[in-house]
């Protein structure tokens, strides 16, 4: 009985194993070139689909202003926080200083991330004060953002509040002559296409889709100071005579115009905590000249 020699073997071996890494390579080669050319604008599309979004652009809301042009009231840049609660929850030894520099209760802020961690999104506090948000930003916290909203200040308080409303959240008229020009003040926001990586933070801009359309100004025949006077005497007739409310107007006896409006008992705008909405009343019985710039 004859044996194969040990050599012969060997060489059957190696041609089998280099066969095999030739079928190989040519199979990896096949699938680059369908992965490079024949599938590149599928998987580009989807590549895109996954870390291309479209974000807005924030407007501000057109200014209240006296008749000398004098603000009343005004919206400026703030920022807000917001975090993506599934990767955010798998830092809970963190929460805690989180819930610190946004000063609300951990057990607070711990539940309404549980509810909502399916959603990829959720606000955790807007309008953050200046402090705040450098707070935020310096915990480093993967999954926690910071996007610029505006938010409206009112520069004479309680001493127009009545005459001048407010706004929500969202920076739309609630009250007043915010309420009654809501479409004039309020801006449309812009949009932009960004590029985002997996952790949800912009990495690059791809193009602007619309360019934000700031509000209108609107400017009153009210004056200033002499509305800030008006609220004064107001106050203190009120006092006084023990009313419950006053009501003072001061018109131009020859023009007409609307000098000073002033109510009370008022409230303070730029707190909407501690503003009873009894208070938010608008004066529909007055009529206001006022001019669109």
């Amino acid at each position: 009985m004859r044996r194969s020699r040990p050599g012969a073997r060997n060489r059957w071996r190696y041609r089998l194993v280099a066969v095999l890494m030739l079928l190989g390579m040519a199979v990896l080669a096949a699938r680059a070139f369908q992965l490079q050319y024949a599938q590149r604008d599928f998987l580009q599309a989807e590549g895109d689909s996954r870390q291309q979004r479209v974000v807005p652009i924030p407007a501000h809301r057109g200014m209240l202003e006296d008749r000398a042009g004098r603000p009343l009231a005004v919206s400026t840049p703030v920022e807000s926080a917001w975090a993506h609660p599934g990767r955010l929850l798998q830092q809970t030894e963190r929460l805690g200083e989180l819930a610190a520099a946004l000063e609300v209760p951990r057990a607070t802020l711990l539940r309404r991330l549980t509810r909502r961690s399916d959603r990829q999104f959720l606000y955790l506090r807007r309008h953050l004060t200046p402090a705040q948000a450098a707070q935020v930003r310096a915990l480093g916290l993967s999954g926690v953002h910071l996007d610029t909203e505006y938010r409206r200040y009112y520069l004479m308080g309680a001493a127009a509040a009545q005459v001048l409303g407010t706004v929500d959240i969202d920076d739309r008229g609630r009250e007043g002559l915010e309420l009654a020009y809501d479409d004039a003040l309020r801006g449309r926001a812009g949009l932009r296409r960004v590029r985002k990586n997996l952790h949800g933070e912009i990495i690059g801009d791809l193009a602007q889709l619309r360019a934000p359309k700031h509000g209108r100004d609107l400017r009153l025949s009210l004056d200033r100071e002499l509305q800030y006077v008006a609220y004064q005497e107001l106050s203190r007739a009120v006092q006084r005579h023990r009313a419950r409310t006053g009501i003072l107007v001061l018109v131009d006896a020859v023009s007409g115009e609307v000098l000073a409006l002033a109510q009370t008992p008022s409230f303070n705008p730029n707190d909407r905590k501690g503003s009873a909405a009894g208070a938010m009343r608008r004066l529909q019985d007055v009529r206001l000249d006022h001019q669109i710039v």
